[in-house]
């Protein structure tokens, strides 16, 4: 619904077209197989919450924004990749919403030719990749390589790179827009 919608973010705010994502997401079979409870914020009556566990990988919460952002934002369909990538930025106390948009400016900056493995460390920065993914994550975490500069900011990496880099920015009030928000836009009617 979220993408019929233009409320799925696919690559770094992308105005494309992946009609992957449409025939092969796997979230809503991931929660059937592997969740265990929802769960909310203290005294709401929405358990807007997944809560699954996953042999062999793990088990936590996850909220809305990192359904979509550790899947379209960073090119990933493999939904096992997707919690990894979740239980890793919890465990390393990160935003979702803006390590799975540094994930996917890198992704596109590198689709576009504008960096190369040079800027990031020798890892090649292909949409979808499991090690590009999670090595960007821990990266941006423990604030090593070029995720020292990421975790400044996505403005801060660009500016670095250059003036290329920069044009490529789709930042509100200096961070990732979130889909959540465009969501309740639309419901408002704006």
């Amino acid at each position: 619904m979220m993408y019929s919608l233009s409320f799925f973010p696919v690559g770094y705010y992308e105005d494309v077209h992946w009609e992957e994502i449409i025939n092969n997401y796997g979230g809503p079979a991931f929660v059937e197989q592997f969740n265990v409870k929802n769960i909310g914020c203290y005294n709401c009556p929405v358990r807007c919450k997944n809560f699954p566990s996953v042999p062999e990988l793990g088990k936590g919460f996850v909220t809305c924004e990192p359904w979509s952002g550790f899947t379209g934002s960073v090119w990933n369909l493999d939904m096992k990749v997707f919690w990894e990538a979740v239980l890793l930025s919890r465990k390393l106390g990160l935003d979702a919403t803006e390590v799975c948009a540094s994930i996917g400016l890198l992704m596109e900056l590198y689709h576009e030719g504008i960096i190369t493995e040079k800027e990031t460390d020798g890892v090649p920065m292909e949409r979808g990749g499991r090690e590009a993914i999670l090595t960007a994550i821990r990266k941006i975490g423990y604030r090593e390589g070029y995720g020292d500069l990421l975790a400044e900011g996505q403005k801060a990496f660009a500016s670095h790179i250059g003036p290329e880099a920069v044009e490529k920015l789709d930042l509100v009030k200096g961070l990732a827009p979130h889909p959540s928000l465009y969501l309740s836009n639309y419901r408002d009617g704006h």
